[in-house]
């Protein structure tokens, strides 16, 4: 009960589009109280992804957004729109944030292959 495997889509339209990006949620004993820990299993390339898999998003984070009224989908919404929407003042994995300051281009294509390669095999 205190971990629940989870995908998350890419949302259409953006370059995340056609994956399933998949996140384990770690809750503590005293959730909601406390936000649960995002873990992408396999790691992501993305700057607010830690090289472990661990997301760093203000929503999980009780010294700042965190409300234990935000539910599992705000949650798993907030991931999804952090594909796309990467914050580079909090930048967890720098390769990648590094990337797309520097060579956007090369992140755009970094991200089209991820996308293809989490694409679930009924929707290719």
């Amino acid at each position: 009960m205190l971990m629940w495997e989870c995908g998350v889509p890419g949302e259409p339209g953006t370059l995340w589009e056609g994956g399933v990006y998949n996140v384990t949620l770690h809750f503590k004993k005293n959730y909601p109280l406390e936000p649960p820990v995002a873990v992408f299993d396999p790691v992501i390339f993305h700057p607010n992804v830690f090289e472990q898999g661990q997301v760093c998003l203000s929503i999980l984070d009780q010294s700042k957004d965190w409300r234990p009224s935000i539910s599992i989908k705000d949650i798993l919404i907030g991931l999804q729109m952090l594909l796309d929407r990467p914050n580079l003042l909090s930048p967890a994995q720098h390769l990648s944030a590094q990337m797309l300051e520097n060579d956007p281009e090369g992140y755009k294509r970094q991200i089209l292959r991820q996308a293809k390669s989490r694409t679930p095999a009924a929707a290719v």
